[in-house]
């Protein structure tokens, strides 16, 4: 629920250690959850864990490009921080004499669950005033770490039109409340986190060198120590015991020929990890560069940029450990190695690229590292890794994927081949073939091209293994035996090369047939009657060619001889919905004469559903609501002529159902009516009112079409009809506010002291609508005190619509609150002393009567006192309480 009832930060002692109030990191952030990408970015403040009543934050990171602003934000526990209890306050102009004041800042926007809301006037919210705010959040379950973005060209609806952001500098506080909306955390504690825009880099103009092979001064260790991961941080301080500088290459050979530089920098032998880590400067647009690495590399090793993992050499998946042994050499000792790393992690500024270098399991004979690192803005398209894509063999029906590792600058364009000819629409950078099939069989290879080359990958030949098909589970199909009616379903199992083809069989007295269009693993009979009983195969065929005939199962098919029974009846004022055990017969569930019910009531029509034939509806006299009937069923049949027990009663109370439908307020009057006067918010119209013993009931009808559910519009119930009690609210004392389907407690005077439960709230329609109708259960209770909502017989209600800044617009009625009286079920009694007869009546209504249950109209007994006293004239007389 979003309320404007936001707590002001209060003067305390506050732990939040601010880490950054200086020019901001340029980052381009791709909103996915992954956080590879916030690589180097430090956070600008970190947060202390200090509450457990709402989102706990941890740290804030902030970054930005030239279109949006990023955050990430981390929390101590799980939770997820975009809810509706949650609140980012945004000071465009960092300026705290404009805007709304909070937290120390003048916040011009405000942004819960992805929506912003307008501030800049001074108020809590003035709307939904934005256009181009392009929200992404990412990931969209609990979790403890959480990027967004927010588009910096957002601009303003409302007048004056204009940019959101028009300073370089802005403030940021971050604001999580309790689930009664109180405001217990923020971030930072006290005043405004302020971050200025990084600017936009210039594009770099030609390649250039940021690593060289023999001339960059690197740090390594080589201590044989486990240093674990924070030695990859950009951070991390490279200078203590075990560290020492040099140059490439590093490492020890007996075949330092083959190389194109010798060892500048001899290590330890016998050591499962070595450490390196070199600085470089980077200061052009990220996004206009490629970084091409040229390795010479004996073994395997792990590279990371700003701690970030951006390629691995011949080192296995999942977590390298010191102990994790290389998988082997390159196939050329002392060639270099092309690859490409990726750019996401790459900082304006400063750099810190870390290699982890691992040795061959039982080699030992040498160890040599050596690297560069281009920046490139025009590089050829070649491929990396000449051993791709590898030959295959894949089983017919299985699936293959064809890749190969390759770097360029843009534009790239890459077209796969099939025995040397395109194949039409295989322009990615995978091929994926599933299934494979026999006619997939052929050489594929990858062509790619840029302005500067073309290259070819090798041919990596597909062969497709076939098997004969087989049945694999010998027992199915099984055998079974079904009563008449209810579904029966066959399955054979089967493997073999791709594709399978399937036809189902059935085999009787008359011979063997197939059965059309049972051509499935699975056939299923939804509706068996006696002829469908025999026997049933299956036969599987595949390309191969080979073919293979399941066992026959027996179908064993019983007589139905169970009659219908009744499994449901709903009564609303004025129509019964009845729900058998099984279809039924249109002429007996359509005979009127089938039914009959207590109360003086009759059934005036039957109609079976013509979707479901075992639920019938009935339409009635008009029922009383809250009133028990009992309905006596004869001569309903099944399809089978099964006839349902003779006079079958079942027992119902008449109530609404919440269906959208509304015939069943035919009945109740009009309870009040409200001008047409808003169209701001929602426009209350027409509201009825009813109940029975378990459930208030309302209709609302609006002017024009709107969203009931929606939180901008409320219910207050004052549900001791005590103006002292409860918050005050257009002229009741409200105990109960119902949004969007929650009750909040407002019992003590607080517009929201916590929540209800046990209301079994039901709604229809949804959306948007010109007609709604509601229920509410008279037996909820309040969460903190566990006490009933509803101790009085009468109540008073207030409807209120409020615009997209949270101002009330709309309040039915006008002014006051409508003032409600439970209606309990009039019950008669008849007594009979001396010769006469005496009528009592509880409850409200009139009292009428008829000289036959079932025929001729119902007449009020004029001027009828209570008890009334009836004198025996030797005829039948009926009577009844309408209310």
């Amino acid at each position: 629920m979003r309320t404007s009832k936001i707590t002001p930060i209060g003067v305390g002692i506050f732990l939040t250690l601010s880490v950054n109030v200086g020019a901001g990191d340029f980052k381009h952030i791709t909103i996915d959850g992954s956080f590879n990408d916030w690589a180097g970015i430090q956070p600008v403040l970190i947060d202390p864990s200090d509450t457990t009543s709402s989102i706990d934050y941890a740290a804030v990171y902030i970054a930005n490009d030239a279109d949006y602003l990023y955050l990430r934000i981390t929390l101590h526990v799980p939770g997820d921080p975009f809810t509706s209890r949650e609140n980012i306050f945004i000071d465009a102009d960092n300026d705290v004499a404009t805007g709304f004041s909070f937290g120390g800042i003048g916040s011009e926007m405000l942004i819960q669950s992805g929506v912003g809301y307008e501030e800049r006037a001074g108020g809590f919210n003035d709307g939904f005033n934005f256009n181009g705010l392009d929200w992404a959040a990412a990931p969209t379950v609990a979790a403890t770490n959480f990027e967004v973005r927010i588009s910096r060209r957002a601009a303003y609806t409302s007048a004056p039109p204009g940019p959101v952001f028009t300073s370089d500098t802005i403030a940021v506080v971050l604001e999580a409340e309790t689930s009664n909306f109180s405001s217990v955390e923020f971030a930072p504690d006290s005043g405004g986190q302020t971050y200025t825009f990084a600017p936009t880099p210039v594009a770099a103009t030609g390649n250039s060198t940021l690593v060289t092979l023999t001339g960059s001064s690197w740090q390594l260790n080589a201590s044989g120590a486990d240093l674990g991961t924070a030695w990859r941080e950009i951070g991390y301080d490279d200078t203590q015991a075990g560290w020492t500088s040099g140059a490439g290459l590093f490492g020890y050979t007996t075949n330092a020929s083959a190389y194109p530089a010798g060892i500048q920098t001899p290590v330890a032998t016998g050591r499962a990890a070595y450490y390196l880590r070199t600085h470089f400067q980077f200061t052009n647009e990220p996004a206009s560069v490629i970084l091409v690495a040229s390795n010479y590399l004996s073994d395997g090793a792990v590279f990371y940029l700003n701690g970030a993992e951006v390629r691995r050499v011949r080192l296995p998946s999942g977590d390298v450990l010191f102990s994790t042994a290389a998988t082997g050499g390159p196939s050329v000792k002392g060639q270099a190695e092309l690859a490409g790393l990726a750019i996401t992690p790459l900082l304006i500024g400063d750099n810190v690229l870390a290699v982890e270098v691992h040795q061959t399991s039982g080699n030992t004979a040498e160890l040599v590292f050596g690297m560069s690192l281009l920046a490139a803005t025009q590089y050829p398209a070649v491929f990396t890794d000449p051993s791709q894509p590898p030959d295959r063999s894949v089983g017919a029906g299985d699936s293959t994927t064809f890749s190969a590792e390759f770097i360029g600058t843009p534009p790239l364009s890459l077209q796969w081949l099939k025995d040397s000819n395109p194949i039409t629409g295989a322009t990615a950078e995978r091929l994926t073939i599933e299934p494979v099939l026999q006619a997939d069989a052929g050489s594929y290879s990858l062509k790619i091209s840029n302005p500067f080359a073309t290259n070819l990958t090798r041919s990596a030949l597909l062969t497709v293994t076939n098997s004969p098909v087989r049945v694999t589970d010998s027992t199915q199909p099984a055998d079974q035996t079904v009563t008449e009616g209810l579904p029966a379903s066959f399955t054979v199992l089967a493997a073999g090369s791709a594709p399978l083809s399937y036809q189902w069989f059935k085999a009787d007295s008359t011979g063997t047939n197939s059965i059309p269009d049972a051509t499935n693993a699975t056939f299923s009979i939804p509706d068996v009657r006696m002829s469908d009983a025999g026997d049933y195969f299956a036969v599987v065929t595949n390309p191969f060619p080979s073919s293979v005939t399941s066992r026959k199962a027996h179908l064993t098919v019983t007589a139905d001889a169970i009659p219908p029974v009744v499994r449901s009846v709903v009564g609303t004022p004025n129509k019964i919905t009845l729900a058998f055990s099984e279809p039924v017969t249109p002429a007996s569930a359509n005979a009127v004469t089938n039914y009959s019910l207590t109360g003086g009531l009759i059934v005036t029509g039957a109609t079976q559903d013509p979707n479901e034939a075992s639920v019938v509806v009935l339409t009635t006299g008009a029922q009383t609501l809250g009133t028990f009937y009992t309905l006596t069923l004869n001569n309903i049949f099944d399809r089978f002529n099964n006839r349902i027990a003779s006079n079958t009663r079942t027992t119902f109370k008449s109530s609404i159902v919440i269906d959208g439908s509304f015939d069943d307020w035919a009945g109740v009057p009009l309870a009040f009516s409200d001008p047409q006067d808003s169209t701001e918010s929602l426009d209350y119209k027409d509201v009825y009112i009813s109940n029975d013993d378990d459930f208030i009931y309302l209709r609302v009808t609006l002017w024009a079409p709107g969203d009931f559910s929606d939180f901008h519009n409320n219910l207050f119930i004052d549900a001791d009809n005590d103006l002292a009690t409860g918050y005050a609210v257009s002229g009741i004392g409200s105990d109960l506010l119902m949004q969007s389907g929650g009750g909040y407690e407002e019992q003590p005077g607080a517009f929201n002291n916590g929540t209800a439960s046990a209301l079994d709230w039901l709604m229809m329609p949804g959306g948007a609508s010109t007609n709604v109708e509601f229920r509410l259960s008279r037996h909820a209770i309040y969460d903190n005190t566990g006490l009933p909502v509803f101790t009085t017989n009468r109540i008073a209600i207030v409807l209120e619509a409020e615009n997209t800044g949270f101002a009330t617009r709309e309040t039915a009625p006008d002014s006051g609150g409508y003032v409600y009286t439970f209606v309990a079920p009039s019950q008669l009694t008849i007594s009979f002393n001396q010769g006469q007869v005496t009528i009592s009546r509880s409850g409200p209504g009139r009292l009428q009567s008829r000289s036959s249950l079932t025929t001729g109209s119902w007449q009020d007994v004029q001027n009828a006192p209570n008890p009334y006293l009836v004198q025996p004239i030797g005829q039948e007389s009926y009577y009844r309480v309408i209310q």
